[in-house]
């Protein structure tokens, strides 16, 4: 039923994969979006991490981008909609060398109340991991989700 009520647009836009480095920003000429500002904190931040994980470098190509294999739609609560809250967020997700996400953060949002749902639905997205000489390595990938209502609503 969410399908019908809204569009949601979700645009993959890969940054560098890597071999873990302590360098967890991309240049933003890298990553494709140069309005981003990748470089700010993060606005939210999902994901069980370690703290003596060290996140991937976005600095570093490699040979096989990370590509999503499943990759579910996020919620679009009803008082959301009935609200008429609509927006983009912008997800920096760190794709771990197993294909899971390790972490989730926000780091551009049109609207607040959409930060903690893009979020969680970018945890729950699956991928085939980034390779470097053949072998899987952690990487960085930034996901647009973006709500948008019908125009019948």
């Amino acid at each position: 039923m969410s399908h019908q009520i809204f569009s949601l647009l979700l645009l993959l836009t890969i940054s560098g994969c890597a071999a873990s480095e302590n360098r967890d920003e991309p240049p933003a000429s890298q990553t494709g979006i140069e309005s981003l500002n990748t470089h700010a904190p993060s606005l939210f931040t999902l994901g069980d991490v370690p703290p003596d994980a060290i996140p991937p470098s976005d600095s570093i190509g490699c040979d096989k981008q990370p590509s999503v294999i499943e990759n579910p739609v996020p919620d679009y609560p009803e008082e959301l909609r009935t609200a008429k809250v609509q927006g983009v967020v912008w997800v920096k997700i760190w794709v771990s060398k197993d294909g899971t996400v390790k972490q989730a953060r926000v780091i551009k949002s049109s609207n607040q109340k959409l930060n903690k749902l893009a979020a969680e639905t970018g945890m729950r997205w699956l991928f085939k991991p980034g390779e470097t000489k053949g072998k899987p390595v952690d990487a960085w990938i930034f996901i647009p989700f973006k709500w948008k209502l019908s125009e019948q609503q």
